[in-house]
């Protein structure tokens, strides 16, 4: 459970001509496990940059730098700082289906020592110009606890 104020991922590859820079930046509340094992209530923000390539397949591939900010009531001293990084390719596998693989991971050393870990495959299959159904797997592991969560959606585009 998630909700995000801002949540702008920008992925631009590099080429002989153009070298940008590719970045992202989120904030908002989520759901987290923390010490206790159970999700409480987090206020996050989260930025990055790097770097994004485009082979002919699988589309994007990209890796970034990211820092992390977690305030919660919860954490033992009501904030965690966090630094580490994704990678991940998007692409597309058929006429009508995309799908994208991701990989995170931050350490937080400073006062309530952890780190999480996190594996994303996105999907998303074309119906018809204005509809879609994505479906996301999520596994993450953060504080010594697992948790897995499968997504689905319908997307109308109008």
């Amino acid at each position: 459970q998630r909700l995000h104020f801002i949540d702008i991922l920008s992925l631009s590859p590099r080429n002989l001509f153009f070298e940008p820079l590719s970045w992202k930046v989120n904030a908002g509340f989520d759901q987290e496990v923390l010490a206790d094992g159970n999700e409480h209530l987090v206020l996050r923000l989260n930025t990055g940059g790097g770097f994004v390539a485009a082979p002919s397949w699988p589309g994007l591939v990209f890796a970034m730098a990211e820092t992390d900010l977690q305030l919660a009531e919860r954490l033992q001293d009501k904030f965690a700082i966090g630094f580490g990084g994704s990678a991940g390719l998007f692409g597309n596998i058929s006429d009508g289906w995309k799908a994208g693989l991701t990989l995170s991971g931050f350490y937080y050393p400073l006062l309530e020592s952890h780190s999480r870990l996190q594996a994303t495959l996105a999907q998303n299959f074309r119906i018809n110009r204005n509809n879609s159904i994505a479906l996301t797997l999520k596994g993450e592991h953060t504080f010594g606890y697992d948790r897995y969560e499968l997504k689905a959606g319908w997307n109308i585009y109008f």
